[in-house]
């Protein structure tokens, strides 16, 4: 499965979609027809309430689709914005209407904001290497190899390998973003792949997360290599998709939020 967990994806559909729910909402609200209401949010004074309600959620679509770690902090963050200015309005026209239409708003911003809180999918967000959909295949390999730091040559161990990097161990100490060199042999000689340490695992054997650069990951004898690896069965079963990634899934976990709440 390449693509995103089907409510990150179905969420940022509704964020995109979400200004044209306000303004039928509101204008329901209000008794405003439609084409009146769209045509008041386009006047000068109301271009604040037009940047709320139709900018900001598109902005919180692109957020959520991200499924980044400043992209998660992003979009709680920006949520304070319709939040507060809802209560500015509200002071202002505290009618029976208003309330109900506030009441309503909180309710589907806290199960939304609630889902993505949720330990799993923050998760998600926070941790790069559950992101199956962004992973190529990996392959279990158990063999030496060279790699060169600085004009300084050190031993390492591939663990496991893909076209897109490969885990090392080792008994040298590397930081996140040294770049290193790689070399090991294959049938046609030595091979040299360039890349950046990404993750450093602080237990014995050292453990690092290294990266290929653009470069290297095209590297035609590499992909001779994986096909080598793939037909010998070393193909590593990550972290898939499983039931809580499902739209069914979703949509219980937040009855179950609202159940809790």
């Amino acid at each position: 499965m390449k693509q995103r967990p089907w409510p990150i994806v179905i969420l940022s559909f509704f964020h995109v979609f979400a200004p044209l729910g306000n303004i039928l909402f509101n204008s329901y609200l209000t008794k405003i027809p439609i084409a009146i209401y769209f045509q008041a949010l386009l006047l000068p004074q109301n271009r604040i309430t037009l940047v709320v309600f139709t900018l900001v959620p598109i902005l919180g679509a692109f957020f959520i689709f991200m499924c980044r770690k400043w992209s998660l902090i992003a979009y709680v963050t920006l949520m304070i914005i319709p939040v507060a200015y809802s209560l500015l309005e509200y002071s202002k026209n505290a009618t029976p209407v208003m309330a109900f239409g506030l009441a309503f708003f909180f309710f589907i911003n806290f199960l939304v904001v609630g889902y993505f809180l949720k330990p799993a999918v923050r998760r998600l967000y926070f941790d790069p290497r559950l992101r199956w959909w962004e992973t190529k295949p990996r392959y279990k390999a158990d063999f030496q190899c060279q790699v060169e730091l600085k004009d300084k040559q050190y031993w390492v161990e591939i663990k496991n390998i893909s076209e897109g990097g490969a885990f090392l161990e080792a008994a040298q100490e590397f930081n996140e973003g040294d770049l290193l060199k790689l070399y090991f042999k294959d049938s046609t000689g030595v091979m040299a792949l360039n890349g950046e340490v990404v993750y450093c695992r602080n237990a014995k054997p050292m453990g690092y997360g290294f990266k290929f650069d653009k470069t290297s990951s095209r590297e035609p004898r590499l992909k001779t290599l994986i096909r080598k690896l793939e037909t010998e069965g070393s193909l590593i079963n990550s972290r898939m998709p499983g039931p809580e990634d499902t739209f069914v899934g979703w949509l219980k976990s937040i009855f179950k939020i609202k159940s809790n709440s």
